[in-house]
C-alpha cells in the first residue's frame, strides 16, 4: 500500500481496481439470474411443453427459464465501464423503489383497477433511474397503462376491471 502511494498511483481509484469492483459488483446478480434461470428449466421439464400453437404445462416456464439464463450470463459477461460504481445507498433506494412498485400495484390491481396500477407501477419504478425526468417518465406511464390494458383485457381477454367504478 505505501508503495502504491510513493508511485503516485491509488489502487482503489484506478482505472483497473474500478472494473474489479464493477466486475465483482455484476457478479453475484448475475449468477443468482442464471441459478434461477437454470432451475425454472429443469422444474419445467418435469411438465408437457406441447407445440407453439398448443401449449402445455411445461412451455412458458422453460421459455422463461432460458430468458432468465440468457439475461444472467448478459450481466454476468458485460463489459464493465471506466465509470464509478454505483453507490450502495443509491442501489438500496433503487430496489426498494422497485419493491415499492410492485407492492402498489398488488394493492392497486384490485382496488383501483388495471390502468391506475399499471400506471403506479411503471411511475415508481421508473423513478428509480435517477436519470428519468418526470414528464416523460408520466407521459410512459400513461401510453403503457393504456397498451398494459389493450393486451391483457381486449387481445388475450383476460377479465381485469380496467378503472374501479367505470
Amino acid at each position: 500500500m505505501e508503495r502504491a502511494r510513493t508511485s503516485g498511483v491509488d489502487p482503489q481509484n484506478s482505472p483497473t481496481g474500478l472494473k474489479r469492483l464493477s466486475r465483482r459488483f455484476d457478479l453475484w446478480p448475475g449468477s443468482v439470474l442464471l441459478v434461477l434461470g437454470l432451475l425454472t428449466v429443469l422444474e419445467g421439464v418435469r411438465y408437457e411443453t406441447g407445440t407453439l400453437t398448443r401449449m402445455g404445462p411445461g412451455f412458458f416456464p422453460i421459455c422463461l427459464g432460458v430468458l432468465l439464463a440468457i439475461i444472467g450470463l448478459a450481466v454476468m459477461l458485460k463489459t464493465p465501464d471506466a465509470g464509478e460504481a454505483p453507490e450502495p445507498t443509491r442501489v438500496v433506494n433503487a430496489g426498494g423503489r422497485v419493491l415499492l412498485a410492485i407492492g402498489t400495484f398488488a394493492a392497486l390491481l384490485n382496488f383501483a383497477g388495471l390502468i391506475p396500477a399499471a400506471f403506479g407501477l411503471i411511475l415508481i419504478s421508473g423513478s428509480a433511474h435517477a436519470g428519468n425526468r418526470v414528464v416523460p417518465l408520466i407521459v410512459l406511464s400513461a401510453f403503457m397503462s393504456v397498451f398494459v390494458s389493450v393486451v391483457f383485457v381486449h387481445v388475450l381477454g383476460i377479465p381485469f376491471v380496467l378503472i374501479a367504478g367505470w
